[in-house]
């Protein structure tokens, strides 16, 4: 309630100064949707999808649940979360391991911070929504050296960081950067032909009344 008051006017009025306003349970959007064909993809909070970022206990309660929503809303119980940010799908088309991580590793970024933006130690502390996370320092440190001022993938950076940092622990670092915009994706080249033809067709028919 006394957060209420530091919050923007139009905020409230849309959030709650209505008669269809009513919070739900993540399962109680997860499984609905589920039914109407969207399936439930992850947290738009990057980081948050990583288990291995949780307090050890947290993550075996997570685990025992095998339903998707149940699962969410045990992590929502023990985390105190209040309010989420997900991502749906329609028809979940997973890769296998090998694809997924090969995926992962054309993944381009860039660095927005300069090297000595990390002198200080409050830099690899990270708020999640549960409490504050300590991130890998040495693999933060030689991630932003590896970037530099230039673009590169995560294979390429990989050599570069300690001996011993997994792809997983690499990604993990990468999205907690990722949430403090202290590096940015950077979207692979595309091949325009086909929404260039789409576009042509859309302004033809518009055209043609």
């Amino acid at each position: 309630l006394e957060a209420f008051g530091k919050l923007n006017t139009s905020y409230l009025l849309h959030e709650y100064n209505h008669c269809h306003w009513q919070p739900l349970y993540a399962n109680q959007v997860i499984e609905p949707l589920r039914e109407l064909g969207l399936s439930y993809l992850g947290s738009a909070t990057l980081a948050e999808n990583f288990d291995g970022l949780l307090p050890m206990a947290v993550q075996k309660q997570i685990q025992q649940q095998g339903d998707p929503g149940l699962r969410e809303l045990v992590r929502d119980l023990l985390t105190n979360q209040s309010f989420r940010r997900d991502v749906y799908v329609k028809g979940m088309d997973p890769l296998w391991p090998r694809e997924a991580s090969a995926a992962l590793e054309q993944v381009r970024v860039c660095g927005l911070l300069q090297q000595d933006a990390l002198d200080d130690e409050s830099s690899y502390r990270f708020p999640l929504s549960w409490g504050e996370f300590q991130g890998n320092r040495d693999c933060i440190r030689a991630l932003m050296e590896g970037l530099g001022d230039r673009t590169r993938s995560l294979a390429e950076l990989h050599p570069s960081l300690p001996a011993g940092i997994t792809q997983l622990t690499l990604l993990q670092n990468l999205c907690l950067l990722l949430g403090r915009m202290a590096v940015a994706l950077v979207p692979g080249e595309r091949d325009r032909g086909p929404s260039q033809r789409f576009n042509a067709h859309i302004a033809a028919s518009v055209a043609a009344g």
